[in-house]
């Protein structure tokens, strides 16, 4: 009876350090972000989950506007009319989908709310994906970056991303 409940005993504790050893291999993989940028992935999480998509939201958002311990809303040479909000997403792009025909006011209003909005922003991008995911997903994402070779490295980067965030779950 002894050899059975020191045998049992001896695998709990094997079971016990398999689970530590994972938790800590998971903890080290997995990154921290600051307040700020947990609030943006959150916000990323919720909006792209009804569509199932919420790690790939959470991966575009880290790709482009997290820069250090920084969320960046604006870059404004990039595209004809510059990239705004936490999706970065170019304002000519946003006026496509929200039916804009007029830079000027999109300057005036659209930007605007793209860089305040964090919610606007990313429900754009989870516009934009949805309208192109008959292409299929991985294309979907790559157009989003636009074309060509780095568009190509972009959907690469999101995809490894997706899976480090499906390994470590929601911020």
């Amino acid at each position: 009876m002894k050899t059975a409940t020191a045998s049992i005993l001896a695998a709990l504790l094997i079971v016990l350090i398999c689970i530590v050893t994972a938790n800590l291999a998971r903890a080290s993989e997995c990154p921290t972000y600051t307040t700020e940028q947990t609030q943006v992935l959150r916000n990323a999480w919720d909006i792209g989950l009804p569509h199932d998509r919420q790690h790939t939201l959470m991966a575009i958002v880290e790709r482009e506007a997290f820069v250090g311990p920084y969320v960046i809303r604006v870059t404004s040479t990039d595209g004809d009319h510059g990239s705004y909000g936490v999706a970065m997403m170019q304002l000519t792009t946003a006026m496509h989908l929200t039916g804009e025909d007029s830079s000027w006011r999109a300057r005036a209003e659209l930007a605007p709310r793209m860089m305040q909005d964090d919610t606007y922003a990313l429900q754009l991008a989870m516009l934009y994906l949805l309208r192109h995911e008959r292409l299929g997903w991985a294309e979907a994402i790559r157009r989003y970056n636009g074309s060509g070779a780095a568009a190509e490295r972009y959907a690469a980067e999101v995809s490894e991303r997706v899976n480090l965030f499906v390994r470590c779950g929601r911020p």
